[in-house]
Parts: C-alpha cells; sequence; structure tokens
C-alpha cells in the first residue's frame, strides 16, 4: 500500500481549512471535522457532538485518508 508523506499531508493543509471542532459541510452540510473528515479511521462518522481534536489528531485523519485514496490510485495506475 502506497503512503502519503509529510510532503503531501503539508501541501493538502496549506489550502485546506482546518477546524478543530466537528461542523457541518458548507457544501452538503455533512458533519465534518479537522481538514474535512468525515469519518475516523475506525469507520464512525463525524457527528456534531463529538468533541474537538487536537491539529495532531486532524494531520493523523488526513494522512489516513489520503493513503487510503492514494492506494485507490495506484491500482488504476500502470
Amino acid at each position: 500500500m502506497r503512503s502519503v508523506n509529510d510532503a503531501g499531508v503539508n501541501l493538502v493543509t496549506s489550502f485546506e481549512g482546518l477546524k478543530l471542532h466537528p461542523y457541518p459541510d458548507a457544501g452538503k452540510g455533512i458533519p465534518t471535522i479537522g481538514y474535512g473528515t468525515i469519518a475516523y479511521p475506525d469507520g464512525r462518522k463525524v457527528s456534531l457532538n463529538d468533541p474537538d481534536i487536537t491539529e495532531d489528531q486532524a494531520r493523523e485523519y488526513l494522512q489516513y485518508e489520503m493513503n487510503q485514496k492514494a492506494s485507490g490510485v495506484e491500482s488504476m495506475v500502470s
């Protein structure tokens, strides 16, 4: 499985907003936290009642999501 490095995460965090408390996404109203996380690594969906997170947690969630998507992209590239 491909892993996104810190430079990749830093690139995304440089233009993605950060909110450490749950909020409804402006586009669709989906509960979101951190750098656009809508589901935690354990599969639970974000709820507006969830506790705040730290910036380190937000980066961890983002890197997890990026790794998941990188694996999918990698499987389509020859």
